[in-house]
């Protein structure tokens, strides 16, 4: 009877330790996001960030290539004066203002030995803005009147699209063109001519909507609020303009 319970204890571990040996074992530490059962690179390899080209706006990671022991010990000089020594620094790096910053990372293995890389990382900011948007406050059936949208743009030349709407996203009008630098107190207009309708008249009152979208760049290459880095303050809704028969 001993013998029957020992072989049947044997086979309970053997069958356990088989179900172990099968189910990786991930790392706990945040640190790390890759598994443990994986040997380290070394020496390391290099280093990504995401976004790739970020804007002040952006919180940053910024992490090692291929795979790392949550042992190593690292130390971050992201070139701005501010360091980090986690491994996997996760979304917690901004930069204060745009320019080539040269990041390096040294890391040093459970041995003892370094191995360290370093190069640029590029912070570009994209961001227009609609400063002012005048509408007329009341108009009649068939006359034209005009409209007024003021974009502000303090960094690199731009090409823009601002698209007017009226009431419930009626399309009315778009306009594209340059939109160069300037200091923060003058701005590029956008100015659209509207022929008010008989229906407008019937309804009482028009609500005009101004949208303004950086179709590309440098850093983005495709179109509309994707390539502006603060979209927030790209829409803008003005108050109802009364309309008369």
């Amino acid at each position: 009877m001993k013998i029957k319970f020992l072989n049947l204890g044997l086979v309970f571990c053997l069958v356990l330790g088989s179900l172990l040996t099968a189910y990786p074992t991930y790392a706990k530490s945040t640190e790390s996001p890759l598994t443990e059962g994986e040997p380290p690179e070394w020496p390391i390899n290099g280093f990504w960030n995401d976004p790739e080209v970020p804007s002040i706006f952006d919180s940053i990671t910024f992490g090692l290539y291929g795979y790392a022991s949550a042992e190593w010990s690292c130390a971050w000089n992201f070139g701005d004066g501010t360091t980090s020594t986690d491994c996997f620094v996760y979304a917690s790096k901004r930069y204060d203002a745009d320019g080539d910053y040269t990041v390096s990372v040294r890391v040093t293995n459970t041995l003892g030995e370094v191995s360290s890389t370093s190069r640029v990382v590029s912070v570009r900011t994209h961001d227009v803005a609609i400063t002012k948007f005048t509408a007329p406050q009341s108009a009649s059936a068939g006359q034209t009147r005009q409209l007024g949208v003021n974009v502000r743009n303090t960094r690199y030349p731009e090409k823009v699209q601002v698209e007017l709407y009226k009431n419930d996203m009626v399309w009315v009008g778009t306009l594209i063109q340059d939109v160069p630098p300037r200091s923060a107190n003058r701005t590029t207009a956008f100015n659209f001519s509207y022929t008010f309708t008989a229906e407008d008249a019937r309804n009482g009152k028009v609500t005009f909507r101004a949208m303004a979208f950086i179709l590309s760049n440098d850093v983005c290459d495709s179109n509309f609020e994707e390539c502006d880095d603060w979209r927030v303050d790209n829409y803008v809704t003005a108050l109802p303009t009364r309309v008369s028969r």
